[in-house]
């Protein structure tokens, strides 16, 4: 029984954060315009599927952030669960509407993904979720001083990770030698939409890790989170620019993307 007892105390948390995610589901079809049956089994959209599935992960990545930090009071925890699961399912539908209007605000991306099933805008809007997802997992694994310090930190935490990836989405426009949004939405370019997604995952890989453990200390939280935020950006920046020269020595990134469509 004693080997038992960590997984038994462990399953009343497991269970909670499994309904939060059924929660999510349900509440998907409420929060976004789209109809989950019909683009899955009638349309058969994958387009649809890479946002869906991006956003579902994301809720799941965010969800086990509450699950950090337990602390053997099976009360204890299952507030620390509720309070996760209450700000995923607010903070990740939130996000999605930003990234839309933020990331993607020049073409209409429901449009994209419903009636012309454009891929690259899924991957973009499901990336961007994946993203969110890591960044609310960090924000959650923090330590408050108190409930009402819990509910700020998640905030200020969530917004300045918000923050950071709008802006690795406005640096990853600039630094691609082509229009991204016309890529996306009028060549209805997967491979463009990918490259995109994937630079929104790294950066909130970089703000997860940031995040992790955050106090209530606000002032030298946000010292370090912008800090490790921007530093990482400036890395990823470099990554980006010397790509073809370095990871794929002789390989016209640009090129294999914009003309080729070269998903791979």
């Amino acid at each position: 029984m004693h080997a038992l007892e960590p997984i038994l105390l462990a399953l009343p948390r497991f269970v909670a954060a499994l309904v939060f995610l059924a929660l999510a589901r349900w509440l998907f079809p409420r929060v976004t315009p789209y109809d989950v049956t019909h683009e899955i089994s009638e349309a058969d959209n994958p387009a649809f599927a890479a946002v869906f599935v991006g956003y579902m992960a994301a809720a799941a990545l965010a969800l086990c952030g509450a699950l950090f930090g337990a602390d053997g009071d099976p009360i204890h925890d299952l507030i620390a669960v509720g309070i996760g699961g209450v700000a995923t399912l607010t903070l990740l539908p939130i996000s999605a509407w930003l990234s839309t209007r933020g990331l993607m605000r020049r073409y209409p991306v429901a449009v994209e993904v419903s009636r012309d099933r454009n891929l690259g805008a899924g991957f973009v809007a499901g990336g961007a979720s994946l993203a969110t997802g890591l960044v609310i997992q960090g924000a959650l694994t923090g330590t408050s001083d108190g409930l009402l310090l819990l509910v700020r930190d998640i905030l200020v935490y969530w917004a300045t990770g918000q923050a950071l990836l709008l802006l690795a989405g406005v640096v990853f426009q600039k630094l691609m030698p082509f229009d991204v949004h016309e890529r996306i939405e009028q060549d209805d370019n997967a491979a463009v939409g990918l490259a995109f997604a994937g630079f929104l995952v790294g950066m909130g890989l970089l703000v997860r890790a940031a995040l992790e453990g955050a106090s209530s200390d606000m002032v030298v939280e946000l010292g370090v989170i912008l800090t490790w935020g921007l530093m990482g950006l400036v890395v990823m920046s470099g990554a980006a620019v010397l790509l073809d020269r370095v990871l794929l020595p002789g390989v016209d990134v640009a090129r294999e993307l914009v003309e080729d469509r070269n998903v791979a």
